[in-house]
């Protein structure tokens, strides 16, 4: 794996947890908040892992500056941005766990990350749900019949 590769993946774990920040302050219940902080922290401790693994290459830390996740407005669309964001970081951790240039311990851990990314995008995939469910409940409430 070059630097660049290892680089782009913690900004990307980063850029992440940024994002699942914003969603913490647009969260309408208090469960909601803490599974978005929940998130937020697996993502921290993921960029984490890989810049101990950019520590033993390089024999120094990587912290980029992040930029600003972009606010697309209200919960219920940055948890649908989110989804397509996490849906293809799925899909570039998956390609770095099977990369045969890659050593074991890195594709380990990228296998693991990939995992991780997983596990939140099907628990988004469900709270996207109850949001449709919720909106389609209220709309048959205030619809005239």
């Amino acid at each position: 794996m070059t630097n660049k590769t290892l680089q782009y993946l913690i900004y990307n774990q980063l850029y992440s947890a940024g994002i699942y920040e914003l969603l913490a302050t647009q969260a309408p219940t208090e469960i909601l908040q803490t599974q978005m902080k929940l998130f937020q922290q697996d993502s921290l401790n993921n960029a984490s892992y890989l810049d101990r693994y950019y520590q033993e290459l390089n024999t120094s830390s990587y912290n980029p500056i992040v930029q600003e996740p972009v606010d697309h407005g209200t919960f219920k669309k940055n948890v649908y941005w989110m989804l397509e964001y996490e849906g293809t970081n799925t899909c570039i951790f998956v390609d770095e766990s099977f990369n045969g240039q890659n050593d074991a311990s890195i594709k380990s851990l990228t296998a693991y990350i990939s995992s991780s990314i997983d596990r939140r995008n099907t628990k988004l995939t469900n709270i996207y749900l109850n949001i449709l469910d919720n909106e389609i409940a209220n709309n048959k409430k205030t619809s005239p019949k």
